[in-house]
């Protein structure tokens, strides 16, 4: 037995060796075949000339030999797309209009995103290979300077060989040169290949640089594209991107295009996707809006370029935009509107403070409107400091203004409260009808919460016993009979 048991743990023990060796065998191969494609840097101290010249494959059998001089400082990032809700939910919409054009122009067979795919030829891998090695990390900047030189037909097999590449920030500048280039030699190809092109991020990235970069270098040649488009009843793609390039080369044609819409929620969009796109420009931005608003003849134009110009000014001074709506007292509409965006901005940072300032002033046709807005950032941010300051006001049409839009910031949350702060409301009709608001929705979304509180509430009778009739489970006795039972005529 001593023997036996011996072998039984030699023969284990042999068998864990060999096992051990095969694992770590294995994970040295893996470690070999995945470890070079990682980013380890690329070799930026070659000349493009030299880099070029040093490749096993002829450049003139892939390239037109048409070099162009690309200046890295003259264009915009594509990554600088303009901030403000108005831009995003524009880019948002262009983006999804792409899709349903795309996936329209695209074979009934195929789908939108094998669009991406473009077989890249053996000779074309040859010449970018000393750029995209089959072993090794990318040298970005190889494959940039033999771009260049690459016939304007070849950018499709290009941009394909290119995505086989693993993902870096690298890449990515990479990417963004790449259809720097394309867009130079052949803007409208370029355009067109990436309305094709699956990922909306890529397809985003490729036509906000081409379009912009056409629209820069050329800009008779983008405005024909643009309405070509519009007269073929297309979509003008990348518009907001196209306009930042056209304002860059030709100013007054691009603000003329977009004086033209009818949309103003759409010009508003692409004014700030122009002039407020970055917080380091909000202060020359507004001025030049500040300017167009001086100049524009248009009610409606001025209305919303005033109200660009206060929110932008607010966001760091209220009462800079406060002061200045006080020499709009020719254009009532304007004022208010002035001062509206200039106490939303201030309500959002400091709503006690706003509120105090409005309620010293005498304001008939902004406070309202302007209450509603502060506390309705007061009841986000300092719920409970807004229900003290009710508890302390005086009752006046202020107070029940702050009140209804406290509710009405409530209600879906926590209906408890809300119920309990709008029997504060000094104005009965309208305490009662906002009770009910709350009451009517809590007992389609928690009946037994909803049942005691309401009961117990404030009320009238009357509308306690509408309520008890709703909250009262059917078949149980109310007042000595079921509910739903008919009463019996006297005999």
């Amino acid at each position: 037995m001593t023997v036996l048991s011996k072998q039984r743990r030699v023969g284990i023990t042999r068998l864990e060796v060999v096992f051990g060796v095969t694992i770590v065998a294995l994970i040295a191969v893996f470690v070999l075949l995945l470890g070079p494609r990682e980013n380890r840097g690329t070799d930026s101290g070659a000349s493009a000339d030299e880099l070029a010249s040093d490749d096993s494959v002829s450049a003139s059998s892939v390239y037109s030999g048409s070099n162009f001089a690309y200046d890295d400082g003259d264009l915009s990032s594509a990554d600088d797309y303009a901030a403000g809700n108005n831009a995003a939910a524009d880019m948002m919409a262009w983006e999804r209009e792409l899709s349903r054009e795309a996936a329209n122009r695209a074979p009934a067979t195929t789908s939108v995103a094998t669009r991406d795919a473009v077989v890249v030829g053996t000779e074309l891998r040859a010449y970018f290979g000393k750029a995209l090695p089959a072993e090794g990390a990318p040298n970005w900047d190889r494959f940039i300077a033999l771009s260049r030189d690459l016939d304007a037909g070849l950018f499709p097999e290009a941009w394909s060989l290119l995505q086989e590449q693993p993902w870096s920030r690298a890449k990515d500048e990479a990417v963004e040169l790449f259809v720097l280039q394309w867009s130079s030699r052949d803007p409208e190809a370029a355009i067109e290949f990436a309305m094709t092109i699956g990922s909306s991020r890529q397809r985003h990235t490729v036509l906000a640089t081409a379009t912009e970069a056409w629209a820069t270098r050329d800009p008779e040649g983008a405005l024909a594209w643009y309405h070509g488009r519009i007269a073929d009843g297309l979509k003008p793609v990348g518009q907001s991107h196209f306009l930042e390039g056209l304002y860059a080369s030709a100013p007054d044609t691009a603000l003329a295009l977009i004086w033209e819409m009818d949309d103003l929620r759409r010009q508003e969009g692409l004014l700030r996707a122009l002039f407020l796109s970055s917080r380091e420009e909000h202060e020359q931005g507004a001025a030049q809006l500040k300017s167009m608003f001086d100049l524009s003849e248009d009610p409606a134009q001025r209305e919303m370029l005033a109200r660009m110009v206060a929110g932008t000014w607010a966001a760091d001074d209220p009462m800079r935009a406060i002061a200045w709506a006080s020499e709009l007292e020719d254009e009532p509409d304007v004022q208010e509107r002035v001062i509206m965006t200039a106490l939303q901005s201030w309500g959002r940072r400091e709503p006690g403070t706003a509120m105090e300032w409005l309620l010293e002033q005498e304001l008939p046709q902004t406070s309202r409107g302007a209450v509603y807005h502060i506390a309705k950032s007061w009841s986000r941010d300092n719920p409970a400091g807004l229900r003290e300051w009710v508890r302390e006001a005086s009752p006046s049409h202020t107070r029940d203004t702050v009140i209804a839009s406290h509710v009405q910031d409530l209600r879906y949350r926590d209906p408890a409260t809300a119920l309990r702060v709008a029997e504060q409301m000094t104005n009965e009709k309208e305490r009662y009808k906002l009770m009910s608001s709350v009451a009517d929705r809590w007992i389609r979304s928690d009946r037994a919460a909803a049942a005691p509180a309401i009961l117990s509430s404030g009320m009238p009778d009357a509308m306690k016993r509408k309520y008890a009739m709703q909250l009262i489970p059917k078949g149980q006795k109310v007042g000595g009979r079921k509910k739903g039972d008919r009463k019996k005529p006297s005999s």
